[in-house]
């Protein structure tokens, strides 16, 4: 009888689950599955080099990205992005597979300048990845940028019954102004936001105001301990 009550719960759960407005923050990132064909090879006439051929190419989410499509493997429905893109063609490609996926894309900003989309481009040969080409370590969020970003949260926060936060990146959109603004909504000091949920690598101590997914570094991190890598 336990048994059945605990899987009558969770039908439950994951069928409520599929009427609520989640909102997603954080580092949307893309990841580029580059298949290289070394048969297709051929010399540059420009600089006497072979080239490196790409027969097939393809594009999924990653970062906060992944938390969203996760979400809709779920069977959430009501999704809302909120993010920085570049001025980029893998910035339209992130677009373009949110809304595939019936992501609401309001909140999906683009900075033309000092952005670049985040993309982990994976080269692989022989069924083996070769060295990663990494976009968007530079990146530098604008002040304008994350006051745009904080604001298009708040418009949204009548249909969000979720918030979830994701930090990822080192130099993406959790600049200290970011981190102090978006702290402030949490505790209440503007416009009001959904229970949150924060999965920080970095950060999570500057987010009181919201549930906190750290693992066991991040534990330590905050309790003042060093990792040990051989406990």
């Amino acid at each position: 009888r336990n048994h059945d009550m605990t899987r009558q719960q969770l039908a439950s759960l994951l069928s409520d689950i599929r009427q609520v407005g989640i909102g997603v923050l954080g580092d949307f990132c893309l990841d580029a599955y580059w298949e290289l064909d070394p048969a297709l090879s051929e010399m540059s006439i420009e600089t006497g080099l072979a080239t490196r051929a790409v027969s097939r190419q393809r594009y999924s989410l990653g970062g906060a990205g992944n938390v969203v499509a996760n979400l809709i493997a779920m069977g959430v429905t009501r999704v809302s992005a909120f993010a920085v893109l570049g001025a980029d063609p893998f910035g339209r490609e992130m677009v373009r597979i949110l809304q595939a996926r019936g992501v609401d894309t309001a909140g999906v900003l683009v900075q033309e300048e000092r952005w670049e989309t985040p993309v982990y481009v994976k080269p692989i040969e022989s069924d083996r990845e070769q060295n990663r080409i990494d976009f968007g370590n530079a990146n530098l969020l604008a002040p304008r940028t994350g006051a745009a970003l904080l604001a298009s949260l708040g418009a949204a926060r009548g249909r969000l019954d979720l918030l979830i936060v994701n930090q990822q990146l080192a130099h993406g959109i959790h600049t200290p102004e970011f981190r102090a603004g978006l702290a402030g909504l949490l505790a209440g000091a503007g416009p009001g936001i959904p229970p949150t949920v924060v999965d920080s690598r970095a950060w999570s101590d500057q987010y009181t105001g919201a549930i906190r997914k750290i693992n066991d570094r991040e534990a330590l991190r905050l309790r003042g301990e060093a990792w040990d890598s051989e406990e």
